[in-house]
C-alpha cells in the first residue's frame, strides 16, 4: 500500500498577481506552491534528484560573474549558485511583492543577499543599459510559460545585453508527447537571435528543458 504523506502548510495567502500561494513543510523539506503548482523544493530531508541542483551544475560562470536571474519564485536556483560561487554578482527581478516576502521570511539563506528587484521583468530587460554573463529566464506564470518571452523585442534586447562570452538560459517544461516538436521549435526561435544554441533535458525524471544561447 502506498504511503501517503501528510502536507503540512505553514503559510497561505492569495496574491493579486499569483494566485493561491502556499508554504509547506513536506516531505523533502520547504516547498513553494503556487495554484496548486510545485515553484520550489528547499531539499532538507529525504533527499532526492533536484532540478535546480541539477541546473545549477549545467550552467557554466565563473566566481565574479554577472548574474540576472528573471523570476524569484523560492529562490532555490539563486541558493544554489550562491553556495558553489559565493562571489557571484546576482540581480533578481520578480513582479510579486508578496513572492519576494515569502522568499525571505522562509527560502533565503542568511549570509545571502542578491539584489532583488520588484518589477516586471520583461519591461525590465527592455530597458535594460548593462551587460551580464548570465541572463536566466524561470517565469511560469498562471499556469504558462508567457509568450513575450519568446518575443522578437525581448529576445534582442537579452542578446544585446550579454557580454562577450555571456550565455542565456532558459527554463521550460515540455511534456513527452510533445518534446520533439516543440525542443525544435524553440531551437529555431532562439538560433534567429543567438550564434550558438543548445538544449538539454535536466532530468529523465522530470520535465523540465534548459535552453542555452550565445552570441
Amino acid at each position: 500500500m502506498l504511503k501517503v504523506f501528510p502536507k503540512k502548510v505553514i503559510y497561505e495567502a492569495i496574491s493579486p498577481i499569483s494566485g493561491k500561494v502556499e508554504v509547506i513543510d513536506g516531505l523533502h523539506g520547504l516547498e513553494l506552491h503556487i495554484n496548486g503548482a510545485t515553484q520550489t523544493v528547499k531539499m532538507q530531508k529525504n533527499k532526492r534528484p533536484n532540478y535546480w541542483e541539477i541546473a545549477a551544475d549545467l550552467i557554466d560562470i565563473s566566481q565574479h560573474s554577472k548574474v540576472l536571474l528573471l523570476g524569484l519564485g523560492g529562490g532555490e536556483i539563486v541558493r544554489l549558485l550562491l553556495n558553489k560561487m559565493p562571489n557571484l554578482d546576482i540581480t533578481v527581478v520578480e513582479l510579486d511583492p508578496l513572492i519576494i516576502d515569502i522568499y525571505k521570511r522562509y527560502f533565503k539563506e542568511p549570509k545571502q543577499n542578491p539584489k532583488i528587484i520588484s518589477a516586471d521583468a520583461y519591461e525590465y530587460v527592455l530597458n535594460l543599459k548593462e551587460k551580464f554573463d548570465l541572463i536566466f529566464t524561470d517565469i511560469y506564470f498562471r499556469d504558462s510559460f508567457p509568450k513575450e518571452f519568446l518575443e522578437e523585442a525581448f529576445l534582442t534586447k537579452v542578446s544585446a545585453s550579454l557580454t562577450s562570452q555571456g550565455t542565456y538560459v532558459y527554463n521550460c517544461v515540455i511534456n513527452d508527447f510533445d518534446a520533439k516538436k516543440r525542443t525544435k521549435k524553440l531551437e529555431q526561435i532562439f538560433k534567429e537571435f543567438f550564434k550558438e544554441v543548445a538544449y538539454k533535458r535536466v532530468n529523465q525524471n522530470l520535465l523540465n528543458y534548459l535552453f542555452f544561447a550565445s552570441n
